[in-house]
């Protein structure tokens, strides 16, 4: 039996009921960093030991870090790992948490549910804190969809096409941003859509948690002059861009050489460059024989 379990974001107190009996049933924990998943196991053992017997009759529960096995499961082994798994490894009561937050979401995860989905293994995903929704409902956007951008691009202009796609859609948009870059992004964003509504949300569910709103361009002002040190969650909300057609039509009537021509209707139909290129070679050779 696998679970993936939530962890808190940032105040202990997040924890779930139904996620400290399984950390505290588990035989073995996969995790992205044993050393801060043995660091969560100390700090929840200080805490809730004494109300373990309250909410649960079996006496072996604890929240020990030394009467279970932890395994590192990270995005840089996880590939590896799960392709030298058996699945009888299952057969012992097995969790995954994150560093922080729900696993999955811009942490590992998912190739283990797919592993499971493969081998016919149970598992089971438990709700909790997790940093995307909490963002959302903070934002105070009324809307029934919206779109998870994840962390944003390092690279300038990938950043802005990230930031132009995303837009296509009217659904509010969600980031999320580290201190280091987070004054670039808000800057992008602001040339992007000065007009927009967004709100960015520090340290979510800490001590030191704060937020600022307003246009891009605001949130960029206070962000200059505030203490920007902390993991951030940017909402974006504004009207889709609209979208412009090009079609194959538009592309043979322009003055560009035939190579230049193939290429950019590759990229539009999918279609080989010098099949293309070889078509309009022979087009152009039709009309030329049909002016003469």
């Amino acid at each position: 039996m696998l679970l993936l379990v939530p962890t808190p974001i940032g105040n202990l107190g997040d924890i779930t009921i139904r996620s400290l009996l399984a950390l505290a049933s588990a035989e073995v924990v996969l995790c992205e960093d044993t050393r801060v998943a043995k660091r969560l196991y100390h700090l929840l053992n200080e805490r809730f030991a004494p109300v373990l017997p309250l909410l649960s009759d079996r006496a072996e529960l604890a929240l020990d870090s030394t009467k279970r096995r932890f395994i590192p499961l990270h995005s840089h082994n996880q590939s590896q790992f799960i392709a030298s798994l058996d699945p009888g490894f299952f057969c012992d009561e097995v969790v995954y948490i994150s560093d922080a937050g729900m696993p999955s979401i811009c942490d590992p995860g998912a190739e283990l549910v797919r592993y499971c989905l493969e081998h016919s293994i149970s598992y089971d995903v438990l709700p909790g804190a997790c940093a995307l929704v909490a963002g959302f409902a903070h934002s105070g956007i009324s809307s029934q969809e919206f779109v998870f951008g994840g962390f944003l691009a390092h690279k300038k202009q990938d950043k802005k096409q990230q930031i132009l796609r995303l837009l296509e859609s009217s659904a509010p948009i969600i980031f999320y941003e580290s201190p280091h870059r987070v004054l670039e992004s808000v800057r992008d964003i602001a040339e992007l859509v000065p007009s927009a509504f967004m709100v960015a949300i520090k340290e979510i569910s800490k001590l030191h948690q704060s937020r600022i709103q307003g246009t891009p361009q605001e949130v960029l002002q206070a962000l200059e002059h505030a203490n920007i040190q902390g993991e951030w969650i940017l909402v974006l909300h504004a009207k889709a861009l609209p979208k412009i057609s090009l079609y194959e039509s538009d592309v043979f009537s322009l003055p560009l050489a035939p190579k230049h021509k193939a290429k950019l209707l590759s990229r539009l139909n999918g279609i080989d460059t010098k099949t293309l290129y070889e078509q309009i070679i022979r087009d152009q050779g039709r009309c030329d024989e049909g002016g003469l």
